[in-house]
């Protein structure tokens, strides 16, 4: 699977692709004689970035196959209503199928509230 991070609670499941960085910096220098003069300042800020998903909202997923390359499939995590909430990638169809049922069995079992 392409997803990173999978988390899971008793009303819904958080999926996450990985760490999100941002960076900002500053640097100046200056020569001074045969030699340099170097100020630098630095800031990163680094978070995980994930979906929470809850069990009570979802639609089954769906399991469909890669139009480019047909050895690679997506199980499509779907809302109620049938539209897509998120797409997660697997390498085979077994991989896929598993993950489905996977969740569709977590869905069933979900409390309502």
């Amino acid at each position: 699977m392409g997803t990173q991070c999978f988390g899971l609670l008793n009303r819904f499941f958080k999926l996450s692709d990985g760490v999100v960085s941002q960076s900002s910096g500053f640097g100046s220098a200056a020569s001074i004689g045969t030699g340099a003069l170097v100020a630098g300042d630095d800031t990163t800020v680094t978070r995980q970035a994930g979906q929470r998903l809850y069990f009570n909202r979802m639609g089954p997923p769906l399991i469909r196959q890669d139009n480019r390359r047909h050895s690679r499939f997506a199980v499509v995590l779907t809302h109620r209503d049938g539209s897509a909430s998120r797409v997660v990638n697997a390498r085979s169809f077994d991989k896929a199928k598993q993950f489905a049922d996977a969740l569709e069995t977590l869905r069933i079992a979900a409390p309502e509230n």
